[in-house]
């Protein structure tokens, strides 16, 4: 062979990996995901940890993350029962337990957690003046973790554990019952 010819073989060797490349994509599936396998646009079957080789041409695989997570309702400015705002952050834990729900279900599956948390957070707050509020902090939690968890379910996931984290009052009220508080110690004094 002269060097024309290796020359001849080395591109079409190259070639020939290139459009090998292009038919075959490889996806990884670690143990704490799931893999959605679509094949022209259709669902086809959940696929467990591993290594997977499909044409890109025809067929699609995301990875869903099954593992824990947390979601964050930052301070909502709500009403109580009694006319009073309050700022109330909620934090909530969850996982996916079914990928082929949560991933059909709703376009965004934590964004629609996150606006039933919120929706949730409204109602209980809503329905209680703010001293019941602030007796039954952790009451609340489980509170909205009721009235979220069937639907949360409907998503393909599954709601763990909800809590109140703050508590937040207006400037003016914080310095009443910062008062209120002084008052009730002087008075046990």
């Amino acid at each position: 062979m002269d060097f024309f010819q290796i020359l001849v073989v080395g591109a079409a060797g190259i070639l020939a990996m290139y459009v090998l490349s292009r038919m075959l994509s490889r996806t990884m599936v670690l143990e704490y995901q799931s893999g959605l396998k679509y094949v022209g646009g259709h669902f086809k079957k959940v696929l467990g940890p591993g290594v997977y080789w499909y044409s890109p041409l025809s067929t699609r695989v995301s990875v869903m993350d099954m593992r824990e997570r947390h979601v964050t309702v930052k301070g909502q400015e709500l009403l109580s029962k009694d006319g009073i705002t309050l700022k109330v952050t909620l934090a909530a834990r969850f996982c996916v337990t079914a990928p082929v729900k949560a991933a059909h279900a709703v376009e965004d599956y934590e964004a629609s957690l996150y606006l039933e948390l919120q929706t949730a957070l409204r109602h209980a707050i809503g329905g209680r003046d703010m001293d019941d509020i602030l007796e039954t902090r952790q009451e609340m939690g489980e509170t909205v973790f009721t009235s979220c968890e069937d639907r949360v379910e409907e998503f393909g996931l599954k709601l763990l554990a909800v809590a109140v984290k703050d508590i937040m009052f207006p400037g003016a009220l914080k310095a009443l019952y910062a008062r209120e508080v002084q008052a009730r110690k002087e008075g046990q004094a």
